[in-house]
């Protein structure tokens, strides 16, 4: 059975696909232990701007994501088409590994490959594995396989029937001490499990909630002013009495918490209040509909595309805020026109699972 839709949920998914875009149309530099870029990059005014732009962005786009993904698996979940544990796993592993893997395997590996992106590594085939498919280096997929885990464990604790205040303080403990975890994916599985999880309780009072936003929606204003003081809170003064490196690192993860999910109710709520002159836009409809695969195939062209600038344009061009600015303008432009052109030709042949 199809489930049930959201305007807000389609609207909230572009504008984060969207951000996802420009967070990723940005660096110019990867550097980890399994590959990467370095175009040395100097500093110019525009690029401190986009840097910031990026910053805000990335604090929050990926939870919210997760809360999303949250919200709509509450839908399901607890509607007419929930699965058994059996199906949800077939489901899951076919909509989320087996594109990960392939995506990896035929459309990241070869673009970075082909862009210089080993060119330093000493054994490619180590750092590919290691740094891709274990997504221990940089990879945009990592996305991918947290939320496959994250499904199961959710999926368990409901089914258990879990007390939901007992499973929220547990996933606040578990995104504290997730720092500990190197392992990247089991990092990011203890540390976004509470947005999950939030956007699951979300989606149980959606109703309530969205009738608060309209009825309160002045408290945008202060919300997002209490946002900026939060932001300007100097942890260290705060407990510059305290003479425990751990207290303060608690301090700056409880403090980095509340601030996404502050900044995540915002952008809700102000996109709940304009949903309705949203959501039969054309636009709004198609990046919807290839949003999943705009998601897979974006990214990796950004490596070609730096690539053919730093060889084609002068570099005096290049190191000015005009080079910048242009090279933004045409990673954001291409990465997503490819991208979108790329999913509708696999969703016009009717392909699945890939986009």
């Amino acid at each position: 059975m199809k489930e049930d839709r959201y305007a807000e949920y389609d609207v909230l998914r572009v504008i984060l696909v969207i951000l996802v875009l420009v967070g990723h149309s940005i660096y110019y530099c990867v550097n980890t232990e399994y590959g990467g870029i370095e175009y040395g990059l100097k500093e110019f005014n525009i690029f401190g701007i986009l840097n910031n732009i990026f910053y805000y962005i990335t604090i929050f786009h990926m939870p919210l994501f997760f809360a999303l993904s949250g919200a709509l698996f509450a839908n399901s979940n607890l509607g007419k088409s929930k699965r058994n544990f059996k199906e949800l796993v077939k489901n899951k592993f076919k909509r989320l590994i087996i594109p990960f893997i392939f995506v990896v395997l035929f459309w990241v590996v070869p673009l970075k490959y082909f862009t210089g992106y080993y060119k330093n590594s000493s054994n490619a085939l180590k750092d590919i594995f290691i740094g891709q498919i274990l997504c221990q280096g940089n990879i945009h997929l990592w996305f991918l396989p947290t939320l496959f885990c994250i499904f199961l464990i959710v999926y368990l604790l409901e089914e258990k029937h879990v007390n939901r205040l007992l499973v929220i303080i547990l996933c606040v403990i578990l995104n504290i001490i997730s720092f500990k975890c190197k392992i990247v994916i089991i990092n990011a599985v203890l540390s976004n499990t509470l947005y999950f999880y939030l956007g699951y309780i979300f989606h149980i009072h959606r109703e309530k909630i969205n009738k608060s936003i309209v009825k309160y929606k002045i408290l945008i204003i202060p919300e997002i002013i209490l946002l900026y003081l939060i932001f300007k809170v100097n942890t260290i003064s705060l407990v510059k009495y305290i003479p425990s490196g751990v207290i303060l690192l608690n301090f700056e993860l409880i403090k980095k918490m509340v601030t996404i999910i502050l900044e995540c109710f915002i952008v809700y709520s102000i996109v709940y209040l304009i949903k309705d002159k949203l959501k039969n836009s054309k636009f709004i409809q198609k990046v919807n509909e290839c949003s999943f695969g705009i998601y897979l195939y974006s990214d990796p062209l950004n490596y070609l595309i730096l690539l053919l600038y730093y060889n084609l344009f002068d570099l005096n061009f290049v190191y000015s805020d005009m080079g910048v600015l242009v090279l933004f303008i045409l990673r954001f432009s291409i990465t997503f026109g490819l991208s979108y052109a790329i999913t509708s030709a696999l969703r016009k042949h009717k392909v699945k699972y890939i986009c």
